[in-house]
């Protein structure tokens, strides 16, 4: 906390004299000021770090650190569009590192008694964490080149000296350790007592900690971004930054020396024989304060003005048309632009509106019409010339008489009950070709219509009002579809596409997202039924057919427990399938437990989606 709490106050001192030394503005500065002489510059850069050891450097993994500071640059040129700066600062960065290695040593040597011993180790599932903070000293030379009179194009190339603050590492271990007696003809092992000289131990969990002998670090520092100018005097700035040491970071101590004791500490493998280098790649996001005076410039030497282009507007003609009669109608058209509404109109006898639009905009069109289905489509006028002329057609809303008839009654009850047609579009997920697919439309958990797609892969399907529907889409060598649709979603929009993934012979894993489970148990909720009922069919259609059941579970109790669950939940799948009909010899289940996660398991939505199913197509 001390050597944060120094650095802290040695920026403030920085920047205090530097803003006494360079004094104030002469004027209030405009974008028609010749550029400041000096700029200050606090910068903050997330990286992804690493150590790296030029013996274990396969073994590294990076990991997160960063790199904070400041520095005052001085501009030694100011031509027109470009200019060139030196600077000197002020930074922290902290490098992270990751080692997982395996260790095997063996050697003769005699034991306290004197006795010829032949010595075996083992360290297994050695896991080793380190970092290191630098107090950073870098000079650059910075290129800049004027894209407008606002943003700028920089790169920075320099050199930081680093002087190394403070490291630490821990590491684990699992140690396994025999000693072969030849003069007795023994092997000792399993011996572990706390202070014996024979130090023999299975599977003995061992770990380390501490500081390693760090050395100062010298690396080559480089940032390429843009700079956008607030105001004449303040800017921001972004882009990508690249750090790489090229001087060994820490003192050797030799190789790590084995002692016949049960106290025995793991030492780190930052104190061995090799090389170690530090390495950086993240953004860089900053704040730049331009200081010292400047100057108006002369008038024979004011740049000429950038002309801003003028943003014209152009008309969208709208003419909207029933979709079985083609004749027009009289429908409401409103605009929106971003969610928020600029224009109402209504067409005329002709079914016809115009809208008077700027042409670097997008916009939304939504109609409406008494007993129609409404519509609505988004229009992109980046790019337009000249006026465009647009159709559109609203479906009707179609209504069917039910008369119930009572018992012993001369009164007849006339309902009414909405109906509307929507446009089914099946198509293949890598290609987007039209799929002459099947589909099988249910209400209730019964069958009420099939239908196969034209060759345009399109079917037009009737839903009725306060109907749900469960929809399956199924192609020959695709994977079957379900889909629950009802009566309100499709009103506001009558057109569904399902692009159905081919059955390849490659091992693809894909997710069955509509089977769940709640945390901790393996049983299949009951809405997950429909989609086992599915690939049940797929399975009994192609015998030939394998595949895999595979489990997950999110990071929720210890590894072991979420293996089984995971193994449990695909094996209940696997149990319902085979209870159904299913062949065993087609199917497999295997459960990998919290290791392969698709989400953030720090939050419950994350863990839900880890909560899943997947099946892979072994053979087809």
């Amino acid at each position: 906390m001390k050597i944060f709490k120094n650095i802290i106050f040695t920026i403030l001192f920085f920047l205090l004299a530097t803003n006494f030394t360079l004094g104030q503005a002469e004027h209030q500065c405009d974008y028609t000021c010749s550029p400041h002489q000096f700029a200050i510059r606090f910068f903050a850069s997330p990286l992804i770090t690493k150590l790296k050891s030029d013996t274990y450097n396969s073994e590294a993994k990076s990991k997160f650190g960063f790199n904070i500071g400041t520095d005052l640059s001085y501009y030694f040129i100011n031509s027109g569009k470009f200019r060139s700066s030196i600077s000197l600062g002020l930074g922290l960065t902290k490098y992270n590192s990751e080692y997982n290695l395996t260790f095997a040593d063996s050697i003769w040597t005699v034991d306290v008694d004197n006795q010829q011993v032949f010595i075996r180790e083992n360290l297994n599932e050695y896991i080793e964490n380190q970092s290191v903070y630098f107090l950073d000293i870098p000079a650059k030379l910075g290129l800049e080149y004027s894209l407008s009179s606002r943003l700028d194009a920089y790169l920075n190339l320099g050199i930081t000296y680093g002087v190394a603050i403070q490291n630490k590492y821990d590491n684990s271990g699992i140690l396994t350790r025999t000693g072969f007696y030849p003069d007795y003809n023994a092997l000792l092992y399993d011996v572990d007592v706390p202070g014996s000289p024979y130090f023999y131990p299975s599977n003995k969990e061992m770990n380390g900690s501490g500081a390693f002998n760090a050395l100062n670090n010298v690396s080559f520092e480089t940032a390429l971004g843009l700079k956008y100018k607030l105001n004449p005097k303040w800017s921001v700035f972004g882009g990508l930054k690249f750090m790489n040491g090229f001087q060994n970071i820490k003192e050797s101590k030799g190789m790590m020396t084995q002692t016949n004791t049960s106290d025995y500490q793991l030492n780190s493998i930052m104190n061995r024989n090799d090389k170690v280098t530090t390495q950086a790649f993240g953004l860089e996001i900053g704040l730049a304060l331009n200081l010292g005076k400047c100057k108006k410039a002369p008038v024979d030497k004011v740049e000429e003005a950038v002309i801003e282009p003028v943003i014209q507007n152009v008309d969208v003609i709208y003419t909207v048309l029933d979709s079985e009669t083609n004749k027009p109608v009289k429908a409401t058209i409103a605009v929106k632009e971003n969610g928020q509404a600029v224009q109402t109109m209504i067409c005329d006898d002709n079914g016809q509106a115009k809208a008077n639009l700027a042409t670097d905009k997008s916009y939304t069109f939504e109609f409406s019409a008494d007993k129609y289905v409404p519509q609505n489509e988004t229009v992109n006028l980046n790019g337009v010339g000249k006026g465009i002329q647009k159709k559109i057609t609203l479906s009707p809303v179609k209504q069917v008489l039910i008369v119930d008839l009572p018992i012993n009654s001369n009164k007849t009850e006339v309902k009414t009950e909405k109906q509307v047609d929507a446009t089914i579009s099946v198509l293949d997920s890598k290609t987007g070709k039209p799929l002459n697919a099947f589909i099988e439309l249910k209400k209730d958990g019964q069958i009420v219509q099939t239908i196969n797609c034209d060759n345009n892969g399109q079917a037009l399907i009737n839903f009725q009002e306060n109907k749900e529907y469960a929809i399956t889409v199924n192609a020959d060598g695709y994977l079957y579809q379900y889909d629950k649709l009802d009566f309100e979603a499709i009103s506001k929009n009558p057109k569904k596409e399902y692009k159905l993934d081919p059955i390849v012979k490659k091992e693809t894993n894909i997710e069955l997202r509509s089977i769940t489970f709640q945390s901790g148990l393996g049983n299949i909720s009951p809405e997950s039924i429909e989609t086992l009922n599915i690939i049940l069919r797929m399975l009994k259609e192609n015998p030939a057919m394998q595949i895999e059941i595979s489990g997950h579970a999110d990071n929720v109790g210890n590894k072991d427990s979420n293996i089984r669950l995971s193994l449990k939940r695909a094996q209940t799948i696997v149990d319902y399938l085979v209870s159904k009909g299913a062949n065993p010899v087609q199917l497999k289940a295997v459960g990998y437990g919290s290791e392969r996660p698709i989400a953030d398991n720090s939050t419950e939505e994350g863990r839900s989606k880890n909560r899943r199913v997947e099946f892979k197509v072994l053979k087809y």
